[in-house]
């Protein structure tokens, strides 16, 4: 062996030495069949009980927050519930105020259909009068119910009646001319007697 392999048989054969003693003290003080084999004894856990003023305050900061939670949760549903009541009662007030317009509506058309009669009615009276009479009555009325009266007339009845109307001053002939004017763009009502 050269001198630079010595260190390392050596250590070789200690190692060699160490492991014959190891397992020859193993052998020699195995435990018999007989031996049991006890258990350590159980430890009692150990529990840390920390006990600060912060710990306590933010116990009772989580409390409280929790608190007002529950509190706007209540808040929020009762709001929620009142919402609801009010949007069905809005819904019921829709639907009396849809049955009211329809109502209505009837009343107006009836209305109309009414007005349409007596217009009809005052234009076959005013048609008849003199045209001189026809003119002095029309000059008390306002020029939205003397054109309606109007259309329901005959050209040749209410042509008179507006020349009567002329004559008498020149206040009369401006609103004579004014009304020819008003029933010249006013359209003109499918009554099968205007010619």
């Amino acid at each position: 062996m050269s001198a630079s392999t010595l260190p390392i048989a050596a250590a070789a054969f200690g190692g060699a030495v160490s492991f014959i003693g190891t397992l020859a003290f193993l052998l020699i003080h195995q435990p018999s069949e007989n031996h049991e084999i006890i258990p350590p004894k159980h430890q009692p856990v150990i529990t840390w009980s920390v006990h600060t003023q912060e710990i306590d305050e933010v116990v009772v900061e989580l409390r409280e927050r929790q608190e007002a939670l529950t509190k706007r949760e209540k808040q929020f549903a009762e709001m929620s519930s009142r919402v609801q009541a009010e949007r069905e009662e809005l819904k019921q007030l829709a639907a009396q105020i849809r049955k009211a317009q329809e109502e209505f509506d009837k009343a107006i058309s009836r209305v109309k259909e009414d007005e349409s009669a007596n217009l009809k009615r005052l234009a076959k009276t005013y048609s008849t009068m003199e045209p001189s009479t026809a003119a002095t009555i029309f000059k008390q009325l306002d020029e939205a119910t003397l054109v309606k009266i109007l259309l329901f007339m005959k050209d040749s009845e209410a042509s008179p009646i507006l020349a009567a109307m002329a004559v008498q001053g020149e206040a009369d002939a401006k609103r004579a001319a004014a009304i020819s004017e008003r029933l010249r763009v006013t359209l003109r009502s499918s009554d099968p007697t205007k010619k």
